[in-house]
């Protein structure tokens, strides 16, 4: 028993690692990225099944933006519930290797990097409370 909750522990600190450096990253690589006005302009639909659910439909923002006097569009790879507001006007962050970046992304690997390892953390203690009383 102890094994596969310290098998747990290991993996669930692990992946919490994993999405805490790549937040950090992203998080740098947007600070040395360049601002730039984007709009929305339209939205994509997807059909997303998470479990046996039924699907559910999440929508993700297209955006257009000016770089250097060329209209460009980048469509999001987070979606929502709701369709976004065509017409809204954002920041994106341009990297200087190209990359877009929206700045929500690089939240939501922090907390989930957080969450994951203090799962990681308390799979871990527990295994050795079970080693240690003898449960195993």
């Amino acid at each position: 028993m102890s094994i596969i909750v310290m098998g747990f522990g290991i993996l669930f600190s692990i992946v919490g690692g994993v999405l805490l450096i790549s937040s950090v990253l992203e998080t740098i690589e947007i600070r040395n990225s360049s601002e730039i006005g984007a709009k929305i302009v339209d939205h994509e639909e997807r059909r997303v099944r998470y479990g046996n659910k039924r699907p559910q439909t999440t929508y993700a923002p297209v955006y257009e933006y000016s770089f250097m006097g060329e209209i460009r569009r980048h469509t999001s790879t987070v979606g929502t519930g709701t369709p976004p507001v065509i017409g809204e006007e954002v920041t994106l962050y341009l990297s200087k290797s190209g990359q877009i970046y929206e700045k929500r992304s690089a939240a939501a690997s922090l907390i989930g990097g957080i969450v994951f390892m203090m799962f990681g953390v308390i799979f871990i203690v527990m295994a050795f409370h079970y080693v240690q009383s003898g449960t195993v």
